[in-house]
């Protein structure tokens, strides 16, 4: 049976190389040069807990070079303080918010001059539905041999169904279906399609090769290539950032990195090696997208430098309380009204 091919020029590319030409590497290096020379000289807020130059320092450091440009150029046109504040405020709401908080995400400013980015952008994007949710995980089990693509765990309710009589010598789990850009980010009534668009802007402006290679949209949040057969609580964990997958120079092979927090009983039952591949049980299905695993990968580095994935956690754990707040007055306020 023949493997269906992804909507990409070249599915395995991650990012566009910078060309060989020696001027462009070197406009590049004083590019970044420049950037990294205006976080250094922004001047902390005093009377809150600034994280600006943190979060703009991580997003240069860890997104593919074409994003790391286009958010290096938006760092250098800032004329103070007050538009680098701004910025690091947009990339918080419009990229690590929604990718991580997988629920209602607040409405992020547009970066300086994009209004007409967002508008191009909110003429192409619609909202999936979860109609298809069911059909989703049906599609990505026969693709993944009925398996955890993590642990190799058989599909429980898959083997318990089985007529072959092997279901006590497996080893099984209950599974879900991940998506890896997450599903909140494809579904929006009407009412927030601008929203929506300010924040597939900002995807597109730290990650242009989803739109440039991938055409990937807000419509395609349910296609097989995002998403991923998991075990109940990898899902839970993948969702949250607790973990992601690295490409190798291997194709659909990838690296497992944890991160803090990760439950220790879950580490025993990852590879020893660390390391997964994936094969296409049922070439009807496309395998997961490496380009989209990169995304996730580089938000994973992103919330873990910049110490933001422990501060969202808390704000969502402050907002699930709202009507109780600290009375030490460390409910964090200020990013508490930004996911009410």
């Amino acid at each position: 049976m023949a493997t269906a091919a992804l909507p990409v020029a070249n599915p395995v590319t991650i990012d566009s190389p910078l060309s060989s030409n020696p001027s462009d590497i070197t406009d590049y290096v004083q590019l970044i040069t420049q950037a990294d020379d205006k976080i250094g000289r922004y001047q902390q807020d005093s009377v809150s807990a600034d994280k600006t130059g943190i979060i703009l320092q991580s997003f240069l450091k860890c997104l593919p070079t074409a994003g790391r440009i286009n958010v290096a150029n938006d760092i250098v046109e800032c004329c103070d303080d007050s538009q680098l504040r701004q910025l690091a405020q947009h990339l918080l709401t419009a990229i690590l918010f929604p990718m991580k908080a997988l629920r209602k995400t607040p409405v992020s400013s547009p970066r300086f001059a994009a209004e007409s980015d967002v508008e191009e952008v909110s003429s192409g994007i619609e909202s999936a539905t979860r109609s298809r949710q069911a059909q989703l995980k049906a599609s990505c089990l026969l693709r993944d041999g009925n398996r955890c693509l993590i642990t190799g765990y058989y599909d429980h309710h898959q083997s318990r169904n089985s007529q072959d009589g092997r279901h006590h010598e497996r080893m099984t789990d209950l599974t879900e279906v991940a998506h890896i850009i997450p599903f909140a980010l494809g579904s929006f009534p009407e009412s927030e399609l601008h929203a929506a668009a300010i924040i597939w802007d900002g995807l597109y402006r730290c990650f242009p090769n989803l739109r440039q290679n991938l055409t990937f949209s807000s419509g395609d949040i349910n296609e097989t290539y995002n998403a991923m057969t998991l075990c109940s609580t990898l899902h839970t964990l993948f969702g949250d950032f607790g973990f992601t997958l690295f490409s190798t120079d291997i194709e659909n092979t990838y690296k497992i990195k944890t991160y803090p927090g990760f439950p220790s009983t879950w580490v025993e039952r990852l590879p020893k090696s660390m390391e997964v591949q994936f094969t296409a049980h049922d070439g009807r299905y496309l395998l997961p997208s490496p380009l989209l695993l990169g995304v996730h990968a580089a938000v994973a580095q992103i919330l873990h430098m910049s110490g933001m994935a422990e501060q969202i956690d808390k704000v969502m754990r402050d907002r699930d309380h709202i009507g109780c707040l600290a009375p030490n007055g460390s409910t964090d306020i200020q990013h508490l009204m930004l996911v009410w």
